[in-house]
């Protein structure tokens, strides 16, 4: 069984020194070769060092952004904890003064348990559904 190649024979079946597909291959040699490879090599390396230098840029700018938003976060976080927990402070006082307040506060807690208690029990329904449907 004969194979088919992809290269200009003539009829005695030798190349000629051509090998991919008709045309003339380059005569490099093996220095020139390694020269070549050599030459990928070292700008290879270039390229990668480079990267590794924008990367570590692209780190120390973001280091810097997130420092300066959790330095103002951390300000504005302190003057509105003051200001809420003083707000929140005077409200609990007033509830505990008032006995219709409290009143109010306690049921309006306890309606707010049972709700999410029946919220959490219609998903574990519809979880147990969905899951008796896949079997």
């Amino acid at each position: 069984m004969q194979q088919q190649y992809d290269v200009a024979t003539s009829s005695n079946g030798s190349t000629n020194g051509n090998t991919n597909g008709g045309s003339p291959m380059p005569k490099v040699g093996i220095a020139g070769g390694a020269a070549l490879g050599g030459g990928t090599l070292v700008l290879l390396a270039r390229r990668r060092a480079k990267r590794k230098r924008e990367d570590e840029s692209k780190v120390k700018k973001a280091e810097g952004a997130a420092l300066g938003a959790a330095t103002k976060a951390k300000d504005t976080a302190a003057a509105v904890g003051t200001t809420v927990g003083s707000k929140v402070r005077d409200g609990v006082d007033r509830i505990a003064d008032d006995r219709r307040l409290r009143t109010y506060a306690i049921v309006g807690a306890a309606a707010a348990w049972l709700m999410l208690k029946l919220a959490e029990v219609r998903q574990l329904r519809r979880l147990s559904k969905a899951g008796a449907v896949g079997r």
